[in-house]
């Protein structure tokens, strides 16, 4: 199982002004990314595990696109989407059988990472011209 939620991307913002009656606009926060994955109990896993204890970064980049040639960008750009990110290993869960595998699952949670001073990213590619 893997689930992504995305949060904390936009945040009202309001003036100390009695005549307006709403908040004033809208700026953009840092987002939150938490990552929820079932891994297979072996060595990448523990690692994963050993990175929660330590409270050490976990670099991760996900990325689909498509391979059928009638789903493309002009002919010849494949649709995707890529996701890369700083996280910490924020929970590990009990040990499981999941469909006869011996797992764990892990809460990932972004953070920025100071080392390079990037914050999670999103791009995606697709043909739609505008939104």
């Amino acid at each position: 199982m893997t689930e992504l939620k995305i949060g904390n991307k936009a945040k009202d913002f309001w003036t100390v002004n009695d005549s307006v009656l709403s908040f004033t606009g809208i700026a953009e926060t840092p987002m939150t990314v938490e990552l929820k994955i079932t891994a297979q109990a072996d060595s990448v896993a523990m690692g994963l595990l050993a990175n929660a204890r330590n409270n050490t970064l976990v670099y991760l980049q996900l990325a689909a696109n498509t391979t059928n040639q009638a789903v493309t960008i002009d002919g010849t750009l494949p649709f995707q989407f890529i996701f890369v990110g700083a996280f910490n290993v924020a929970s590990a869960f009990p040990f499981k059988d999941d469909q006869g595998i011996y797992a764990t699952e892990f809460t990932l949670q972004s953070k920025f990472d100071a080392t390079t001073g990037l914050s999670p990213y999103f791009q995606l590619d697709n043909d739609i011209t505008g939104y």
